[in-house]
Order: structure tokens, then sequence, then C-alpha cells
């Protein structure tokens, strides 16, 4: 039973170092299109790796271990990659539980206060390969808790909001001073941005180029919005101003907040024709190399009566910040009311920033639309051009 326990969990473990390596690809597919809980399915492939290696070695130990704490560290393996390994993982964990089990239960330990003569005692037989298995257990052991830890302190320090300033600013002149009757809410809200505005974190300079409204998306291969639905697409730009590459999975990614702080998600299979309509330059698991610009597009599905402009933002997640992109300003009767189906074709104009045929890959900042006089932390000090919302209110007149 003991040989038979100790063989299960040696096949449990082979099955599921190949299952969690199947997790971890499926993450990192998932991490190049930026599709939400990416980063969570790579951590459970780590986790269910890890796991796996502790079963295989604690299955090879138990077939001539005399001690049950053999079996239960097994388990207590097998058991760890079911519930931190993912659904393939746990799976092929049964394996290894019930060998577990078997291991545990078939051992048979010595009887309390028997002696063995001299003669019987059996020599010292443990080699240097109950050393290396020993080494292998403990460093997988401690790597585990030090990606727990990593995972931790990412979860912890991810919302903060670092310093973000614009990318290039111009020489300006003296501005009116701003209105200081409520300083400590201007210091609390969040440093916001237009579409065409390009700003800067501590590895990146980001520029949303342009943002439509629109029906559908593609060339060759199209995809095209539901009944009911529109597609929002957006299209954008970062470069690498460190010293170093950037893994993949650390580029700037971009999302869609409603008005009462939802966030949404890409569409992967538009954005994938979209990304192919721009000719995006952003690569699939490939480090961006310092001062490399790269472009990309994504595609989010909406409601046509429940998006608006006036008060949906871009989100960009970058660096562990999160920053706020806003749309052109609309007129203020459209401000309050969702986008009818009715002026959409306005609300695409009205939403394209000023220089969108501008080439999606210069890098240059002469490209980019001019910034504002006064600072763009404040979106109030932004306006959009004039002749946006006077067509925009034309065409919501009955």
């Amino acid at each position: 039973m003991k040989k038979a326990g100790g063989i299960l969990g040696i096949i449990g473990g082979v099955f599921g170092v190949f299952a969690a390596l199947v997790t971890l690809f499926i993450g990192g597919v998932g991490g190049a299109f930026q599709a939400s809980g990416a980063g969570t399915i790579i951590g459970l492939g780590w986790g269910g790796l890890a796991f796996s290696f502790l079963s295989i070695i604690f299955g090879a130990v138990s077939l001539g271990a005399r001690s049950r704490t053999v079996g239960v560290l097994l388990t207590l393996s097998a058991l760890g990659g079911a519930i931190l390994g993912g659904t393939m993982v746990a799976i092929c964990m049964v394996l290894a539980l019930v060998g577990g089990v078997l291991a545990t239960l078939g051992t048979k330990p010595e009887p309390a206060g028997t002696t063995l003569a001299p003669s019987a005692i059996p020599t010292r037989r443990r080699g240097k390969l109950g050393k290396v298995l020993g080494a292998v257990a403990a460093v997988v052991a401690v790597a585990i808790v030090a990606l727990m830890a990593i995972g931790i302190e990412s979860k912890r320090g991810g919302g903060g909001h670092g310093s973000l300033t614009p990318a290039s600013a111009p020489a300006r002149s003296p501005v009116p001073a701003q209105s200081t009757s409520s300083p400590a809410a201007a210091a609390s809200s969040p440093q916001a941005f237009q579409v065409g505005e390009t700003f800067a974190t501590q590895t990146f300079h980001v520029t949303i180029t342009s943002a439509s409204v629109v029906h559908s998306v593609g060339d060759l291969l199209t995809s095209k919005a539901p009944a009911g639905a529109e597609y929002v697409a957006v299209a954008w730009r970062y470069t690498n101003r460190s010293q170093a590459p950037v893994s993949a999975f650390a580029v700037p990614s971009v999302h869609l907040l409603d008005a009462q702080g939802h966030r949404y998600d890409a569409d992967l299979e538009a954005s994938s024709f979209y990304a192919a309509q721009i000719h995006a330059s952003a690569k699939a698991l490939s480090d961006v190399n310092p001062g490399i610009t790269l472009t990309d597009g994504d595609v989010f599905e909406v409601s046509s009566t429940q998006f608006n402009p006036a008060t949906w933002t871009i989100q960009v997640r970058v660096d562990g910040q999160d920053v706020i992109v806003r749309f052109p300003a609309l007129s203020s009767t459209q401000a309050s009311a969702p986008v009818k189906p009715s002026v959409q074709a306005v609300a695409r104009a009205s939403i394209q920033p000023a220089v969108s045929s501008a080439p999606m890959g210069a890098a240059s900042t002469a490209s980019e639309p001019a910034l504002p006089a006064a600072p763009v932390a404040s979106a109030s000090q932004t306006t959009a051009s004039p002749t946006a919302p006077a067509s925009v209110s034309a065409q919501s007149q009955p």
C-alpha cells in the first residue's frame, strides 16, 4: 500500500506539472492581450507547478520511508496544489492526494519500546540522493513562500497613485492662479488627461491617440457589435523611457470606467481585429526595449443607451497606477443624458482627437496635439473643439 501511494503521488505530480505549464501558457496569452484576471491565472500556474514538484519529491521519498510524516507531507502537497494550482492541476492532484493517504496508512512505524540488537540496527544508508531531494524540497518551499509574499505585496501596493507629469510641456507664459476655495478637494482629486495628451510615468510615455464609437472593426476579418451595443475603439501608444527592457506583462493596459466607477475590460476578439486594422506594432510576449515606441488598440463593447462620453472615462493601468483620460467635453444637454442611437454618428466625430490623422507609430511629440496653456493636472481646464459640441446640440434637437 505504501509503494502504491508513492507511485500515485509521483504520477499525479508529473501530470500536475504538465497541467501547470498549460495554465501558465493560458495566463501568458491572456496577459499579452491585457485580459482581466491574467495575473491570477499566471499565479495559479506557478503555484500548481511548485506543489506538483513537491508531490513528485514526497512520492519518491515515501517509497522507502518508515515514518508517516512523508505521507502526510505528500497529502498536504496534493491539497495545496488542488487549492492554489487551478482547475487542471486540481484534477491531477486527486491522484497525489489518494497516494498520500495510502502512503500514510501503509507505513507501519516500529512499535514503541522495542529495541534492536546491535547487529539488527541497519547501517546508515542515506546517500546523496536523499540529501538532494531534501534540498530540492526546501528550495521549492522557500520559492512558494517568496511567490506568495510577492503577490501579497504587489496587491497591497498596486492601488497607489504615483506622480504623473506631462511628457512634453512647451514654454508657457504665466497664467492666472487657480481658485483655492477648496484646496483639499483639489489635492485629493486624481490627475486626469485628455485624449491626445501624453503623460509620463517612471517607465513609460503613454498617449491615448484616438477614441471613437463604431459599430464594427477590422479589415479582412471584421467584428460587429450586437444589437443594442456599440464598440468604443481606443488607439494608444507607449514608449519605454527607462534604461532597461520591460517585460510584456508590465506594459500599460487600457480599460473603460462608467459613471459609477465600474471597470470594463477589452473585447479580445474585437481588439485583435482592430489592432490589425490600425497596424498596431505591439508584440505579444516580447520585452519592450529602452527607447522603443509601440502602438496598440483595444475595443470595448458598451450599451448604446448607457455609454456617455461626458461621464465615462478611459483608465490606463501603468506602473501600478491608475491614470484617468477623459473624452473631449460634449455639450451640456448631451452630458446629462446617455448617448442615443440617433446621435451616434455625431458622437463618433466628437470624441475623435483633432490630430487623429497623425501616424500611429510616431514617437516624436511634434505630432501630438498642443497642450492647453494651463497645467493638464486639472481636467476642467481643457476644452474640446467648439465645433463638436455645436454639432451634437444641433443633432439632439427635436
